[in-house]
């Protein structure tokens, strides 16, 4: 894949991830930027999330999870935003890998087009002195030597092409990795958010002293569910 395709491909995977993030921030009810930037605790900021939302730059994945988790509770968008930026991401890098074969292939290129300049002047020279069969081989070996040149160039950029192909698998399977050990804390912590919620629940009721005593009382007490966007939050400083 050539570097200006791979650069395309990229810069469509992020509009179509930014296109997403702005969709869920328009079902959200447009929040300011401020007022995202409270709810994080800090987190975000309101340079970044405008950034993230008109497809200025690819964020990195906590903060996408951070922004997203702001703006919905519906977990298959949710899912839905992690593969746009995982496939957004990595494209990032196929396009970073191929800049940089480029740039390699176009050194060898100019390194073998030094080296056939400097040994078809000397052939010239040495024509200069020699009949035509000895101009005849000084070309022939001049083109020997391109040819070889060539080749190595070709070998050079394989070998970029490989060494580029690794890193992206590699960096997949660190993706992956992470966005595993990221549902695992997300679990933990929405069990943990659920048993505080169902502690409040309890002892806001009346009676809630007597049940204190009964443990079978508080197991069976029922929890509410975790709160939604919309209803009222605590206010945080600016």
């Amino acid at each position: 894949m050539a570097a200006q395709d791979a650069s395309n491909l990229a810069a469509e995977a992020l509009a179509a991830f930014a296109r997403a993030v702005e969709r869920l921030y328009i079902e959200a009810g447009t929040p300011t930027y401020r007022d995202l930037r409270a709810l994080s605790g800090g987190r975000l900021s309101p340079t970044g999330v405008g950034e993230v939302i008109h497809g200025s730059r690819l964020p990195r994945y906590d903060y996408m999870i951070s922004l997203a988790a702001l703006l919905t509770t519906d977990g298959e968008r949710l899912e839905e935003i992690k593969r746009l930026w995982r496939e957004a991401t990595a494209l990032k890098r196929e396009a970073a890998a191929e800049v940089r074969a480029s740039v390699i292939l176009d050194k060898a290129r100019r390194a073998a087009k030094e080296e056939t300049r400097v040994i078809l002047q000397a052939a010239r020279e040495e024509a200069a002195k020699l009949r035509d069969e000895a101009i005849k081989n000084a070309v022939e070996e001049a083109e020997s030597l391109l040819a070889a040149g060539r080749a190595a160039a070709e070998q050079v950029l394989e070998e970029a092409r490989e060494e580029s192909r690794r890193m992206t698998e590699e960096g997949r399977l660190e993706l992956d990795a992470l966005v595993d050990r990221r549902k695992d804390i997300n679990t933990e912590i929405a069990r943990v958010q659920d048993v505080l919620t169902a502690l409040e629940a309890f002892e806001s009721r009346p009676g809630a002293g007597a049940m204190a005593e009964d443990p079978e009382a508080v197991e069976k007490s029922p929890a509410t569910g975790s709160p939604r966007w919309g209803r009222r939050k605590r206010a945080q400083p600016d």
